[in-house]
């Protein structure tokens, strides 16, 4: 991070604690790490908002690794600026990162012979014959943003005997042993209570991730840590 970033003031500034996913994700960026460009538009329209924007060294690096520039996006430089100082551009290191992950435009969720995946990260491999898998397989055939309850949770065939078996188990302990714990909850489910929650849908955009104030860093890490854990198994 710049000195700004790590200085006291700035950590505890409004400014900070309103734009940290925005922050955290174009410091990762400058690091070398591959963003969208979508995604960067995204992030300098928050900072212009805020009248913040980065300095010209950081301006000549996004260029450099994405062909944006603030002109095209209708941005100007502010007086007021917590990017000075910057991250100064070595184009070897520009080259040696190349191979950085990229943080994708959308996260989709997709099930591989009984696998959950959210894009090439494995989340969890619920077991061959589970209610757990059963249920999530439920969920996934309802509308996007639709408030799921016990209550109404069909009854029809097939879906009778995966009721009666998790009856009197709360929705967040199913979510969380398919493997949805954290920030990875929160980006899919919202509003999770006792009896009831929604599903964002299979797919989810980073673009809603920023403005739903979703822990972006933390999520990726998450789900790291989950890939790795499954993967080696």
């Amino acid at each position: 991070m710049t000195e700004d970033f790590q200085s006291e003031n700035f950590i505890c500034s409004n400014f900070y604690k309103k734009y940290y996913n925005e922050i955290e994700i174009f410091n990762a960026f400058l690091l070398g790490k591959k963003v969208s460009q979508k995604v960067i538009q995204i992030l300098l329209k928050a900072f212009y908002e805020a009248d913040v924007v980065p300095t010209i060294d950081n301006i000549s690096f996004i260029q450099l690794r994405t062909g944006i520039s603030p002109e095209s996006l209708g941005l100007t430089v502010s007086k007021y600026n917590p990017f000075s100082g910057g991250i100064a551009i070595n184009q070897d290191e520009v080259k040696q990162n190349d191979g950085f992950q990229s943080l994708s435009e959308t996260f989709k969720i997709t099930v591989r012979d009984r696998e959950i995946w959210i894009n090439d990260y494995l989340l969890s491999k619920p077991h061959a014959v589970g209610n757990n898998f059963e249920f999530f397989d439920y969920v996934r055939l309802q509308p996007a943003n639709t408030e799921i309850k016990w209550e109404a949770i069909s009854e029809k065939a097939g879906w009778l005997t995966m009721k009666e078996n998790i009856k009197g188990r709360r929705f967040v302990k199913i979510l969380n042993a398919l493997g949805f714990v954290g920030e990875v909850t929160k980006v899919f489910f919202y509003k999770v209570g006792p009896r009831s929650f929604f599903y964002r849908g299979d797919e989810v955009s980073a673009e809603i991730l920023i403005k739903e104030g979703i822990n972006i860093p933390l999520f990726i890490k998450e789900l790291e840590r989950a890939n790795l854990k499954n993967s080696s198994k």
